[in-house]
């Protein structure tokens, strides 16, 4: 006898991924209009402390994102475990619950959030490094002038504040070109330059 395959299990009243993605923009636009600025001021004290070099700024910046995802998964947290639902969730009612059918616990969800926003973390690191590496390979390909395609379509360069003038390119002068220009300028007889093209093989 084959054995059979096993049964499918079928939940009924799950929410569809356009819905959810809804919601989760719904709450991230939350994060951006009241959370972020609030994991701002939190660090506006400090910020007085800390110097104005530009590895410090860069120090407190990240410590202000860093306060942002942990903020967001507070939110998270919170809201799933009190009522079982974000604001973006209840916005498109939808609501999140355990394998009971259950608002799930404290513990559940701050797991839920921590995985969420880590793994989001994550994911867009991933994203940054790959446009990183293909922006770097792109740039490398882009020959000694450094033009972009938009730029060598409308004869452009992009030169640093100070350099100044005309673009000149350099141009590789070979043995032939040198030897043409000898015999146009007079230099060298007609018989000579047949002579000197035949001995280089032109």
């Amino acid at each position: 006898m084959r054995p059979g395959k096993s049964p499918q299990i079928q939940i009924s009243g799950l929410a569809s991924p356009y819905r959810r993605l809804v919601a989760r923009l719904i709450d991230l636009a939350v994060g951006a209009i009241v959370i972020f600025p609030l994991s701002l001021i939190i660090f506006v004290p400090f910020m007085d402390f800390a110097g104005s070099s530009e590895s410090e700024s860069t120090f407190m910046g990240l410590l202000s994102a860093f306060a942002f995802l942990l903020l967001m998964m507070a939110y998270d947290t919170v809201m799933t475990a009190l009522w079982g639902r974000t604001l973006g969730k209840m916005a498109l009612g939808l609501r999140v619950v355990d394998i009971n059918g259950e608002k799930p616990g404290w513990g559940t969800s701050l797991l839920r959030a921590a995985l969420l926003y880590l793994s989001g973390v994550v994911i867009l690191f991933g994203i940054v490094i790959t446009a990183s590496i293909l922006g770097w390979v792109f740039i490398a390909g882009l020959g000694r002038t450094q033009q972009y395609p938009h730029e060598k379509a409308s004869k452009t360069y992009v030169m640093t504040k100070g350099q100044a003038g005309p673009i000149m390119e350099e141009m590789k002068v070979t043995p032939h070109d040198d030897l043409e220009r000898l015999y146009k300028s007079g230099l060298i007889s007609q018989e000579e330059y047949e002579r000197k093209r035949k001995e280089a093989g032109y």
